[in-house]
């Protein structure tokens, strides 16, 4: 199931003109991929983004904000590449979805996938046709107890008959509507009716928190403002896009937890110590201050979600939340709070908004969870170096002066520590940028991000392309 590619254009070829050439060859070779693992079909839904949409790179260069692809120039995009796909013999043929899937004989024939259009439609269609069917049985079943009661428990097969055709006949209309957005891609035939291919992946499934997901990738990038809109932004943002891929950071942060323990034991625990000790005992106080702003947020997301109100988190709340969040987000966040406060907005609306803060909440409370267990560990190595140091230093104090308060603060891990800035975000705050193409200090490189799902064949495939296209300095991949 392909669902989005994304590009900036900083490839170049010899001779010009031939992204869409490597583009199409990748595309090809994964379809011949997954034939080969065992797959027969292939599902790619036809959809280009909109004005200020960002699908996998953040921030594109503004030559692509200006010139961006139509529904069916994307769709011919497409058949393009599945027509020298068929002519090489890797798939077998393709058709709209309309086309595939006109026999069917029940919604559960069609694929569904995750945050796919059809899985949430056909929810929606199935909980809009339960809703409608208990209110006609309330109006007919009024003033009846036990004959309408029998009399609906007998006519229920013939209800589910006609509630699948009519949800068969919603879903074949809205196919119909949006023919153009999705393609069905036959990568080889059935061999026997009922039997289908079993799927095979030798290799192993590569996981990583960064790109299991195209929305947490997307988040990390905002986050971290790993921006590609400028070729000088897009080298930084591949430098470090490869230093956490590769978990460079975990070695960074691990060696600067060694190198504090090691200065702790030298210098041992002294006014400094102490200092060091508040500061670490306020930032623990402020992560746990956020996160219980935050459960408090996911749990109130979670019950409007429950009991499908879709009531607004209380503005007490939600201006604490607001607070925590960086300025472009707050913005946006407040603006869709006052607009579904007003009366006339959907619960629609309200439910897609809720949705949001639910999925922003968790990934914030994933993110404070893993900076308390990071600030965690040096505690506890800095409370093991200590305590031998304190002993072997406890019968020469009487003889010595005591020592000036060392600056522990500069050399103790901290693991809220950010990523260091992009160019355009050093641009921004009147700080120099950092280098062009040196990775950035590993003093500043050690937060390790939240652990997230395990990813599936096809998102692991497009997490090695993307790392092999920006090895190569393409800055192009396919998710």
């Amino acid at each position: 199931y392909i669902s989005y590619l994304d590009s900036v254009r900083y490839f170049k070829s010899a001779p010009e003109g031939q992204r869409t050439t490597v583009y199409h060859s990748i595309l090809i070779n994964y379809l011949d991929y997954a034939r080969g693992l065992g797959f027969e079909h292939g599902h790619i839904w036809v959809s280009p983004p909109k004005q200020g949409d960002d699908y996998i790179f953040y921030a594109h260069p503004e030559v692509m904000l200006q010139k961006r692809m139509g529904l069916l120039k994307l769709k011919e995009w497409y058949e393009k590449m599945l027509i020298i796909a068929k002519d090489k013999g890797v798939i077998a043929d393709f058709q709209d979805m309309l086309d595939a899937y006109k026999d069917i004989e029940s919604a559960s024939d069609i694929p569904v996938f995750s945050g796919d259009h059809w899985a949430a439609s056909i929810a929606l269609k199935i909980q809009e046709l339960k809703n409608k069917e208990k209110e006609l049985a309330k109006k007919k079943g009024g003033g009846h107890n036990g004959k309408g009661s029998k009399a609906a428990s007998g006519s229920g097969v013939h209800a589910d008959i006609k509630q699948e055709e009519a949800l068969l006949n919603q879903i074949q209309e809205e196919m119909r509507s949006m023919r153009n957005h999705f393609i069905v891609v036959t990568l080889a035939e059935q061999r026997q009716a009922g039997k289908r291919n079993k799927v095979v992946d030798p290799v192993p499934i590569m996981s990583n928190e960064f790109v299991d997901q195209r929305s947490s990738f997307l988040e990390k990038c905002q986050m971290y403002h790993w921006q590609f809109d400028e070729e000088v932004n897009a080298a930084h943002s591949t430098l470090m896009l490869l230093y956490y891929l590769h978990g460079m950071h975990r070695t960074a942060a691990a060696a600067r937890q060694k190198a504090a323990a090691a200065d702790l034991a030298a210098r041992g625990l002294g006014g400094a110590g102490a200092s060091s000790e508040q500061q670490q005992r306020s930032r623990s106080s402020k992560i746990e201050m956020a996160m219980q702003d935050w459960t408090q947020l996911l749990n109130h997301a979670n019950e409007a979600a429950a009991s499908e109100t879709w009531e607004l988190p209380p503005e007490e709340l939600f201006l604490r939340i607001l607070a925590q969040i960086n300025k472009s987000k707050r913005d946006i966040l407040q603006e869709k709070y006052n607009q579904c406060r007003d009366p006339s907005t959907t619960a629609a609306t309200r439910s897609v908004f809720i949705r949001v803060l639910k999925r922003i909440a968790e990934s914030f409370m994933s993110c404070l969870h893993n900076m308390q267990a990071n600030r965690q560990l040096p505690n506890a190595a800095a409370s093991s170096a200590a305590a031998p140091a304190a002993a072997r230093s406890a019968p020469a104090a009487a003889a010595r002066p005591p020592l000036p308060a060392p600056g522990l603060a500069s050399a103790a891990p901290s693991g809220l520590a950010p990523p260091p800035a992009s160019p355009a975000a050093a641009a921004a705050s009147g700080a120099a940028p950092a280098p062009r193409f040196a990775p950035a200090p590993s003093s500043v490189l050690g937060s390790a991000p939240p652990t997230l799902p395990p990813a599936t064949p096809a998102t692991a495939a497009a997490a090695a392309a993307v790392s092999s296209a920006a090895a190569a300095s393409t800055a192009a991949a396919v998710a």
